[in-house]
């Protein structure tokens, strides 16, 4: 996918922090050459540890039902937002209002479920593959959904939200 000329596999999210990392300004989401979008973390009170929260960009995902599904490629996989550590309520209440039955819980692996917390900067680099928010990891619920809230294997509580469905 080519976003003003641009392909949205080589943005990148660095945070002004990490500007000078950039590959290059006029891809930087949050660069003002860029993006010029605003960087900021999720507020301490939606939180698990009461903490501000930092997102996540990557594209490391496959959302069961959005976009192409192409198994084991990386052509099917989504660019998803993730928001890990909130509350369990904050969760709960999020589904509630996308008409998402309860919270699904993950069977996903550690591993994979750690990729959650890769974010898309000059560092990253792009899958060979997918991970699949799907039924067959637990997450049937979630199938179709641009963005919704599910458990961790560990109980941490995920936020996702599509920004770019492939």
């Amino acid at each position: 996918m080519v976003i003003f000329g641009t392909d949205l596999t080589t943005l990148e999210f660095n945070p002004p922090s990490a500007f000078g990392s950039l590959s290059d300004t006029n891809i930087g989401v949050f660069h003002p050459s860029g993006g010029d979008a605003t960087c900021v973390e999720a507020s301490a009170n939606v939180m698990a540890n009461s903490q501000p929260g930092p997102w996540f960009f990557n594209t490391n995902y496959e959302i069961e039902n959005i976009g192409s599904s192409v198994t084991n490629d990386f052509e099917g996989n989504e660019l998803v937002a993730f928001l890990p550590g909130l509350s369990k309520g904050v969760c709960e209440k999020i589904n509630e209002e996308l008409s998402i039955s309860g919270v699904p819980v993950s069977s996903l692996s550690a591993g994979e479920e750690a990729d959650m917390g890769i974010n898309m900067d000059n560092n990253y680099t792009l899958p060979v593959s997918e991970h699949a928010i799907s039924a067959a990891n637990g997450l049937g619920a979630l199938s179709g959904q641009h963005m919704g809230c599910f458990e961790t294997s560990t109980a941490d509580y995920v936020y996702y939200h599509v920004i770019a469905g492939r």
